[in-house]
Parts: C-alpha cells; structure tokens; sequence
C-alpha cells in the first residue's frame, strides 16, 4: 500500500489530495493543515475570480492550466453545489492607443481556446455596460466568480468519503525525503504566540514515500 502526506489544506494541497485518491484509490492519504480549518489563508482571501486564460501566452503551461482548470472548476461547483457564476467579463480599451493590445488579447484568447470570444465597437459597449467608458472591447463570456470558501469546503466532503484523512490542527516542523519522517505540532488553543517549536508535539509521523511509481 502507497502511503502519502500531503501537507497543506489549501485549493492546492486539497486538490492534488484529490488526484491523487482518484488515481490511486488504495492508497493511505493524509493531508496536514496546520489551522483549525482548511482554506484558511490565500485560497479564501482573494477576487474569487474564475480566470479563463485570456492573457496568457499561447501554447505555454499557465495558458492550458488556466482553459482546463475553469472548465474543471465550473464542472465541480455544479457538481457539489457550490455558488458561482459565469457572467463573463469585458476588457477595454480607454483610448486608441489601447487598441492594438486589445486585438492581442483577442488573438491570444482564441488561439488558447477560448469560446465565444467577441470584439465590441464602443456603442455596443455602452449597451452592453453604460458605465464603462472606452472606445472598445472584447467580451470573454467564460469568465466568473466563485466561492472559494465553499469549494474547499466541498473539497474536504469529497476526500473524506474517499477515506482522505483531513487532519486539521497539525503544523508540519521539519521533513526529509524520500523516507519521510514528518514531526507535526498539535495546535493548541492560547499557544499562537508561543514558538513553533514548543513542547506539545502529539506524534511523529513516519511514512516511506516512492517517488517512481506516482
């Protein structure tokens, strides 16, 4: 049997916790967070913003992540009902000398796939939203927001029906790979000025960890 710690409880620890149990459903998984919930820090303090990949250059890693990962993300927010929407969003060019970058990003948006892309003159900006003052626009009809905070809630729901251990509480202190042993920290209520280091560690988790293979 596979043993695996993943430490850290945020969208991005919680979402390779899930990968992994997908492709690997024998496996023992741990994931580690050190605060007393998961999602605690930048996965719930931020726009909330779905980003489709508009600006990103065609081809590279962080453009395909970005088309992919809206697509992944819409489809478990629908899935696990977690708020969002997709109103899509515009880009404008306040003067003229903003156009030519606008065709860029319209340029780059199709070549990375995204859908429905469209140039707007700027009377169909005003229609569409009289606020904004340009002399035109590209609407991205992909783009969204989301609940960030449900997501890792709804993530947590899943990997614990998938016999994840989601062990909130545990600070992480030190590790070396790849036969791991992991010292973790049991958080305790009036310590959060004490050092790391103070004397309340619970357990010292030893797991081996095989690179190849994974």
């Amino acid at each position: 049997m596979k043993h695996v710690i993943v430490i850290g409880g945020g969208l991005v620890g919680l979402g390779t916790a899930l990968q992994l149990a997908r492709l690997h459903p024998g496996a023992r998984i741990r994931l580690l967070e050190k605060e007393p919930k998961v999602g605690a820090h930048q996965s719930t303090h931020n726009s909330g913003v779905l980003h489709a990949g508009l600006y990103y250059k065609p081809g590279s890693l962080k453009a395909r992540l970005a088309v992919s990962g809206i697509r992944l993300m819409t489809a478990f927010c629908q899935e696990h009902g977690v708020k969002h929407e997709i109103c899509g969003k515009i880009v404008v060019a306040t003067n003229d000398a903003e156009i030519a970058r606008l065709h860029t990003l319209l340029e780059r948006g199709t070549q990375n796939g995204l859908r429905d892309l469209r140039w707007l003159s700027q009377d169909e900006l005003s229609e569409i939203e009289p606020h904004a003052a340009g002399v035109a626009a590209v609407r991205v009809p992909e783009e969204g927001i989301v609940d960030y905070a449900g997501v890792c809630v709804a993530m947590q729901r899943v990997l614990v029906r998938s016999d994840v251990e989601v062990m909130t509480g545990m600070r992480t202190s030190s590790s070396t790979v790849p036969v791991c042993t992991v010292t973790v920290w049991r958080s305790l209520p009036g310590c959060s000025g004490r050092p790391a280091f103070c004397p309340f560690a619970e357990s010292t988790i030893s797991s081996s960890l095989r690179h190849r293979g994974w």
